[in-house]
């Protein structure tokens, strides 16, 4: 059963500002630019010193009206409590809450560890615009993703993640490399708990939550599929297969690893993916990967998804070669 929160004035923690260096400003600027919803600030506890964490507040909190506030507080405590309900690695953890008042506002910080991502990186797109997993030729040339790699370390354990969700009766409809960060162990910590919704015997169920004036926009560009866009616009109207979602957002997600981040801002259509670029070790296995993300995303195939290892078959295809 999930546990309640208490909010309170910090007391047996104390926070303050952690000295940050230039690389970890610039790193903080990148993060709270990646954020729609929270301010995120470095902080240490006094009593260990120069040990980093993030504080979350939430954005515009000093314009919101009494109503505003309530449901921000609503998100907060339904963030929190999934994090102690799941107690998941998959997770960064929260390990303080409370509040201040502020100009009559009762205003709530939540603390979560600090999670340092691979080569410095705040997040995985970085890792894709960066080109940080990507082998090249002799001329210097970018010539093909470590998809071994890619599949085994990231898109499996999306899959895992994903699947301990699914047996809590909650799925997680945020798939997208800014929303976990790949750590220097190359364990993976996905953000933005707000994106964690219930379902209800593979469909989801969670209408309150997708309304997006009293608990923010969970559509994300490009990697949320029409079905799940018309969810949220309906008030969770019709039925949404949560393997429809995720194996959408899987397809979108090896498109965008395949071909290095070169079409992040286009749109997901056949004829894009038939015609771009797949960074592969050869053309057959380009074209591989070109089919399995064609089948990831078909409307037909989503629809027929009865469990994980469907999707992992799919995936499974892809590095067969190597």
């Amino acid at each position: 059963m999930v546990s309640d929160i208490n909010l309170k004035e910090s007391v047996s923690l104390k926070w303050k500002k952690y000295n940050s260096d230039y690389e970890d400003k610039e790193k903080m600027l990148k993060i709270n630019n990646y954020s729609k919803t929270f301010n995120k600030s470095y902080v240490e506890n006094t009593s260990i010193k120069n040990v980093k964490y993030i504080r979350f507040s939430f954005k515009n909190y000093d314009k919101d009206n009494d109503e505003q506030i309530m449901y921000k507080l609503m998100k907060a405590e339904r963030i929190v409590k999934i994090n102690n309900y799941l107690s998941t690695e998959f997770l960064p953890e929260i390990v303080d809450i409370y509040y201040k008042k502020k100009s009559d506002k009762q205003k709530i910080y939540i603390v979560k560890e600090y999670v340092k991502g691979i080569y410095g990186t705040v997040n995985f797109l970085e890792c894709i615009t960066n080109q940080v997993d990507v082998i090249y030729d002799d001329f210097g040339n970018s010539k093909y993703l470590r998809s071994r790699r890619v599949i085994d370390q990231i898109l499996d354990k999306i899959i895992d993640f994903e699947e301990y969700l699914y047996s809590k009766n909650l799925t997680y409809v945020g798939i997208h490399p800014s929303h976990f960060i790949l750590g220097i162990d190359s364990i993976i910590k996905f953000c933005g708990e707000s994106y964690i919704l219930k379902h209800k015997d593979g469909y989801i169920d969670d209408p309150l939550y997708v309304d997006p004036s009293k608990f923010g926009n969970l559509i994300i560009s490009r990697y949320t599929p029409p079905e799940l866009v018309e969810y949220i616009e309906s008030g969770g109207k019709i039925k949404v297969s949560v393997f429809g979602v995720i194996s959408y957002q899987l397809g979108v997600l090896l498109f965008d690893l395949a071909t290095l981040g070169l079409f992040l801002r286009n749109e997901i259509k056949k004829d894009k993916i038939m015609s771009a670029k797949i960074y592969s070790r050869s053309y057959l296995v380009g074209q591989k990967i070109r089919e399995s993300i064609l089948q990831l995303i078909d409307d037909e195939f989503r629809t027929n998804i009865k469990d994980f290892n469907t999707i992992r078959q799919v995936l499974q295809e892809v590095i067969k070669p190597f």
